[in-house]
């Protein structure tokens, strides 16, 4: 199965407080969850609690965190001590250590990550009701993003 279109990058944007970034939905609830996060964001979040509230919403359901950069970048920042924001996502990744942090290099990177992660939580052998082939990609394709 090739690499998909950048046009056909997956979920839906959130629509509302408190809704997951980017969410697949099966049977009309939502399955899976991701956050996409610049680095200035994630800081950001970090630093007034929002993505702690945001873990604790979504920590029922196969979530994680996608950073549109690079891990070392944590360290050139120079608004906030560095140490203060590594801290801080070493506390939410102890908090919740089922919510996984991963940080992509570029956009497109994390597009791909997130589009992959959607998909294997639509396919998951361990959910009691198995799409049939092809069900979730259609079901990720017909969210387009609006980016």
């Amino acid at each position: 199965m090739g690499g998909r279109p950048h046009h056909q990058a997956g979920p839906s944007p959130r629509s509302s407080a408190g809704q997951p970034e980017h969410a697949v939905e099966l049977d009309g609830q939502v399955v899976a969850a991701v956050e996409r996060k610049s680095l200035p964001d994630l800081v950001s979040s970090l630093t007034t609690g929002r993505l702690r509230y945001a873990l604790a919403e979504l920590a029922s359901l196969p979530h994680a965190v996608v950073v549109e950069d690079r891990y070392s970048r944590l360290f050139d920042l120079e608004h906030i001590r560095p140490a203060v924001a590594a801290d801080a996502l070493a506390e939410v990744q102890i908090r919740w250590p089922s919510v996984p942090i991963v940080f992509c290099e570029t956009r497109p990177l994390a597009e791909e990550w997130t589009y992959r992660y959607l998909a294997a939580a639509l396919n998951a052998p361990t959910r009691s009701f198995r799409p049939k082939r092809g069900q979730a990609r259609d079901a990720i394709e017909r969210r387009v993003l609006a980016d």
